[in-house]
């Protein structure tokens, strides 16, 4: 089928002491993650109910908005153009 072999033991080894890898992998688990959900917490903490219900819901179609503005995705009726 094709596709990309998985990293060897010796290989994870290498990466996992890297600085460089191990600086993105705490941004990535510290900043972008666990930073933003504790943000998120707390401004949800403020609003209403019935606001945060609104604010979920709507989220797929802000992602939507998002996705089209920046990066020139185009949705057509059947989810392509």
């Amino acid at each position: 089928v094709g596709g990309v072999d998985p990293p060897s033991l010796s290989d994870l080894q290498t990466y996992l002491t890297d600085p460089s890898i191990l600086a993105a992998l705490a941004w990535t688990g510290v900043v972008t993650t666990a930073f933003t959900v504790w943000l998120e917490t707390l401004a949800l903490g403020r609003l209403s109910a019935a606001e945060t219900t609104l604010l979920f819901s709507t989220e797929p179609v802000w992602g939507s908005a998002f996705a089209a503005v920046v990066m020139g995705e185009a949705f057509g009726p059947r989810g392509y153009p």
